[in-house]
């Protein structure tokens, strides 16, 4: 198991006094899109190619979406409403994980394997989410995080010291964490489903949980169209 920690402490012992390392660059980019500084909220410029270092944090806007492409060959796509923090990046055997605390909204994460051992360990706000080589997108919240698995599996456990659950997600499956309780048991969806993912969810409440999002007429018409292409 992975030792547990608040995402807070995580931040704070990001000390201003640490060198700030290259983690990646931005490879695509539309809408509104912040990049600042973890410790002292400094904003900077950001644009096709700008590089993002170790201590700064990316937030997405209304219908924006951005990917960083990190240098060991990992991708990370945020989509609207997301703020990611980047901690920092395995680029040898040696180096611990890379780490990534996404704070709320929905991203999507590829690895690219370079290591046998565990590779990546991304925290949300109820989740510790532990991989070696693998495609998954997550959507997170304060009370909750959903996570699916395109390939390859991930290991899930929660933030809470008191919860002792854990599982291996597979590809196909989903597996809901909410805070303070036990990881619910994966299950498995229809690849339809996994098509529209995303879509099915919205999180709410200035970030505060995720709910099911209305299917109605209109909505399945235009997904159906979008889908023809």
């Amino acid at each position: 198991m992975i030792k547990k920690a608040s995402i807070m402490l995580a931040v704070i012992l990001l000390a201003p006094s640490v060198h700030a390392e290259r983690i990646g660059r931005i490879m695509q980019i539309s809408g509104p899109v912040e990049r600042a500084s973890v410790n002292t909220g400094m904003r900077y410029s950001i644009r096709y190619e700008t590089v993002i270092n170790s201590g700064e944090k990316i937030k997405t806007g209304p219908g924006a979406r951005t990917e960083v492409l990190l240098d060991n060959g990992s991708s990370i796509l945020l989509r609207e409403m997301s703020q990611v923090y980047f901690i920092g990046l395995r680029r040898e055997k040696k180096d611990s994980p890379t780490r990534l605390i996404f704070r709320y909204g929905k991203v999507r994460i590829t690895t690219k394997k370079t290591f046998d051992d565990r590779t990546m360990i991304v925290t949300t706000p109820t989740s510790i989410i532990s991989l070696v080589l693998a495609d998954f997108s997550v959507i997170a919240s304060d009370e909750e995080t959903r996570l699916l698995v395109h390939r390859s599996k991930v290991g899930v456990e929660s933030t809470s010291d008191k919860i002792r659950t854990a599982y291996i997600v597979r590809r196909g499956e989903e597996i809901r964490i909410r805070k303070n309780r036990a990881p619910e048991k994966p299950v498995y969806l229809h690849p339809r489903v996994i098509t529209w993912w995303f879509d099915h969810y919205m999180v709410v409440g200035n970030h505060a949980r995720i709910v099911k999002r209305p299917m109605d007429h209109k909505l399945i018409d235009w997904m159906l169209r979008e889908r023809e292409f």
